[in-house]
């Protein structure tokens, strides 16, 4: 079972920015780098490029660039922590996955001393014993207890997701979520942690063994079979920024010293933030770094790029608009696809580099429309063919895609 791709679109307001004054653009203040975190979903997100440059009173330029980007991309960037794939050695209580270019950690804690085997394999571990009625079968990471009392005693799943910034769209399911002959009452509350304040599922969905409180628990209601689909539950958390979930797993049952519970965790559904990324170089590839003041008349060299350690992105489109205080310079265009993609969600300065050296001797971009996957009209710099007639731009995966500019400071 695979959970769907989070369709609604994402909306991120840009606040109002005040350029900063003369007086501080001479004494070389300003920003001539930039990041934007990118939640890219089925539809377009776009984002308004800006800069803001000024002109000091000794005839140079301090670059104070507001650098904020427009991207559009189909489909979703979606991640899947798949348990057919991945391995969990059977008793372990923390393990780590690589996924969507940053790790993904699960940690069990609380009383761990309430963990049981089946038949003879200590749990968590990955079986498919719970089918929650999937065909075909599919495994899911089981988790067996016994509690030595009712409601006070439980087991807590944690899962990190190391990626910058966070994830966005997390879903999975529970599967076997019930009650039997209050011998057991098996009961999950779930809670996460977006942008680091405490959040609860934005939804759950619950099956004919189940319910939900309309908060953050799902509690058993009736018995379901092993092979059944009415005990599964599904919890969805669509806020963006989320670095942290949490599971609490307990028994409700009303004797004093329930029977043996167990639940099996199935894939875990997330997408990730992509980051469109502008940099700001000399003609030699040295870098700009902020606080820079240049000479009119120099050439400068900026550079996009998207670093995408997901799968293909099949339509992607950008647009970047000169501010007046630079021209673009005929030919200024390359682009490059060769740069497999960053170690972690995030380039380091030393991939930057390498980005770069791909992207100053890669394919020198048309500046018309039609020919290729860029254009140029003005001050208007076009990629994909979402707002110019270009040839699609299609960002393999595993890869940094990037794009060369050069302008020269008036």
């Amino acid at each position: 079972m695979r959970l769907p791709a989070e369709s609604r679109p994402y909306d991120q307001s840009v606040p109002p920015l005040s350029a900063p004054t003369k007086a501080e653009f001479s004494r070389g203040h300003g920003l001539v780098s930039a990041v934007w975190r990118l939640y890219i979903r089925p539809v377009f997100a776009h984002i308004q490029l800006l800069r803001n440059e000024s002109r000091s009173s000794r005839g140079t330029w301090a670059l104070g660039a507001l650098l904020l980007g427009v991207l559009c991309a189909q489909p979703a960037v979606a991640q899947l922590l798949d348990w057919d794939v991945e391995a969990w050695p059977p008793g372990s209580t923390a393990e780590t996955f690589s996924v969507g270019g940053d790790n993904v950690s699960l940690t069990f804690g609380g009383d761990l001393s309430a963990l049981r085997a089946l038949s003879g394999t200590a749990s968590p571990h990955i079986n498919s014993s719970l089918t929650g009625g999937l065909n075909p079968v599919e495994n899911g990471l089981y988790v067996r207890t016994n509690h030595p009392s009712n409601g006070l005693d439980y087991i807590t799943l944690t899962i990190d997701f190391a990626h910058t910034g966070g994830v966005y769209g997390v879903s999975f399911s529970i599967l076997d979520v019930d009650l039997r002959n209050t011998n057991h009452i098996d009961q999950l509350q779930f809670t996460a942690t977006a942008s680091g304040l405490p959040v609860n599922p934005s939804s759950v969905i619950t099956a004919a063994c189940n319910s939900f409180d309309t908060v953050n628990t799902v509690t058993g209601t009736c018995s379901s079979s092993s092979t059944s689909s009415t005990g599964n539950a599904t919890v969805t958390f669509d806020q963006t920024g989320i670095s942290q979930i949490q599971i609490v797993y307990r028994n409700t049952s009303p004797l004093s010293n329930p029977g043996v519970q167990e639940i099996s965790i199935h894939d875990l559904a997330f997408s990730t933030q992509l980051e469109l990324v502008k940099r700001a170089f000399q003609s030699d590839g040295t870098p700009i770094t902020d606080s820079s003041t240049l000479p009119t008349g120099v050439p400068v060299k900026f550079m996009l790029y998207v670093n995408n350690p997901g799968p293909l992105l099949s339509n992607v489109s950008l647009r970047d608009v000169l501010d007046p205080l630079f021209q673009y310079s005929s030919g200024g265009l390359r682009f490059d696809n060769s740069v497999a993609s960053c170690a972690a969600s995030t380039c380091t300065p030393g991939e930057e580099d390498t980005i770069f050296a791909a992207v100053d001797s890669g394919t020198v971009g048309t500046e018309g429309t039609g020919d290729d996957i860029v254009s140029v009209s003005g001050a208007t710099i076009d990629v994909g063919n979402q707002n110019a007639t270009n040839a699609k731009l299609q960002i393999p995966a595993s890869s940094v895609w990037a794009l060369l500019i050069t302008v020269t400071l008036q």
